[in-house]
C-alpha cells in the first residue's frame, strides 16, 4: 500500500491532467492539478462535439472532474514560471511566488492553437466572418455569438493553417485537423441545411477507425464538396461576401469561390516551454522550440531525462482526444513504477 502523504503535481488541468489525475488517486497519492485558466478543461470543455460518439467536450470533463475528491487539489490561475529538482524532490514554482513540494511530476500542458492572423493572406482579424475552427465548436456548442447574421448558404473550410507550413515554421501534420474539418462541415449541414460546404485540403489523413466512413458520409449524404488545393488569397467583394482564389490541383485550373463564411482549421503548437533545472543546471531538452521530446519515443514514452519528471497527452505532439485519455493512463504506471522502486 501506498503512503497517502506521497504527492504529485500535475502541470495542466486539461484533459491529460484530469484523467491522470483521476487514476493517480485510485493508486493513494496525494495529486495537486495546477491550471493557468480560469477553470479547468484545457480545450476540450469548450468544444461542441467529439468524435466518434458525438460527446460535448464538457461533458466529456464533466465525467472525470475530481473537486469532490479530497486525494486531488485543483489549483486554477496558477502559472507554473520552473520546476527545479534538488535531491530526489521537485519544487514547482508560480508566477505568485508560491513554490510546492512533489516527490514526481507529470506535465501536461497539452497545446495551444496556431495564431490564424499570422496567415494575413486568409484574412483572420480582418474580416469579421473568417473564424478559426476553434470558435466554429463553441459557435456550435452556443459559448459564442456567430459573426454572421444571416444563415449562411456558403462556407468554405480551410484545412493545415499553420500546419505542413514552412513560412510559420510548423512542418508537421496536426493529425487532428481532417477529422475536425469534415466534422465541421457536417455540423454546418445539420444547423444549417440549406448550406453548401466546401473543404480546401492539401491531403486529407482519416486515419482512425471509421474516419473514412464519415469522409464518405459528408459527401454522399450532405454533399460536401473536397478540393484539393491551398488557398492563396482572401478578399471582399462589394456586398461584403468574400472572394477565395485557390487552385484545383487534381484538375489543374484556377479557382475563384465567393462564399458567406470561411473556417480555418488551425493547428497545434506546443505552448511556451517551463524552466526546467536539476540543481540549479537549466536543461535545454526543455526549451520549448516544438514539443516535448520523451526520454525514448518507444519504450520510455513518458520519460524525460530528469527522472522523476513525466510527460503526458498532446504537450508530446498532436493527439486526439482519445489518444490523450489513453496516453495520460498510461503516463500513471510509468509514475507509479517509479515512485515504487524510488
Amino acid at each position: 500500500m501506498k503512503k497517502h502523504n506521497t504527492q504529485i503535481i500535475i502541470i495542466g488541468g486539461g484533459l491529460a491532467g484530469l484523467e491522470a489525475a483521476k487514476w493517480l488517486v485510485q493508486y493513494h497519492y496525494k495529486v495537486v492539478v495546477m491550471e493557468q485558466e480560469k477553470i479547468a478543461g484545457g480545450h476540450v470543455v469548450n468544444w461542441h462535439s467529439l468524435y466518434p460518439g458525438g460527446i460535448r467536450g464538457d461533458e466529456l470533463i464533466n465525467n472525470i472532474f475530481l473537486t469532490k475528491d479530497s486525494m486531488v487539489q485543483i489549483l486554477t490561475n496558477q502559472r507554473v514560471t520552473k520546476v527545479e529538482k534538488r535531491d530526489n524532490f521537485f519544487w514547482v514554482h508560480t508566477s505568485q511566488g508560491e513554490r510546492l513540494f512533489a516527490e514526481a511530476v507529470l506535465l501536461t500542458t497539452g497545446f495551444k492553437l496556431f495564431n490564424a492572423a499570422l496567415k494575413e493572406e486568409l484574412g483572420y482579424g480582418i474580416f469579421p466572418n473568417v473564424v478559426t475552427s476553434a470558435e466554429v465548436e463553441q459557435i456550435l456548442a452556443s459559448r459564442m455569438k456567430p459573426p454572421w447574421q444571416l444563415p449562411p448558404r456558403k462556407v468554405a473550410i480551410i484545412h493545415c493553417v499553420g500546419s505542413r507550413d514552412m513560412k510559420a515554421g510548423n512542418m508537421y501534420c496536426s493529425k487532428v485537423c481532417c477529422m475536425a474539418g469534415v466534422k465541421t462541415a457536417i455540423h454546418f449541414n445539420q444547423q444549417y441545411p440549406m448550406c453548401k460546404v466546401y473543404n480546401f485540403y492539401m491531403d486529407l489523413r482519416m486515419h482512425g477507425n471509421s474516419y473514412e466512413a464519415l469522409y464518405l458520409k459528408a459527401q454522399t449524404e450532405y454533399g460536401v464538396q473536397f478540393i484539393r488545393g491551398r488557398v492563396s488569397e482572401l478578399s471582399a467583394d462589394q456586398y461584403g461576401r468574400l472572394v477565395l482564389k485557390s487552385e484545383d490541383t487534381l484538375l489543374g485550373k484556377p479557382l475563384k469561390l465567393t462564399v458567406d463564411v470561411v473556417v480555418l482549421m488551425v493547428g497545434m503548437e506546443q505552448r511556451k516551454g517551463l524552466v526546467v533545472s536539476d540543481r540549479g543546471k537549466e536543461l535545454a531538452a526543455f526549451d520549448g522550440q516544438h514539443f516535448y521530446e520523451p526520454l525514448n519515443a518507444y519504450d520510455d514514452a513518458h520519460k524525460t531525462c530528469l527522472p522523476g519528471l513525466f510527460l503526458g497527452g498532446a504537450c508530446k505532439g498532436p493527439m486526439s482526444a482519445t489518444e490523450v485519455i489513453v496516453d495520460a493512463r498510461a503516463a500513471v504506471q510509468v509514475i507509479d513504477q517509479y515512485l515504487q522502486n524510488n
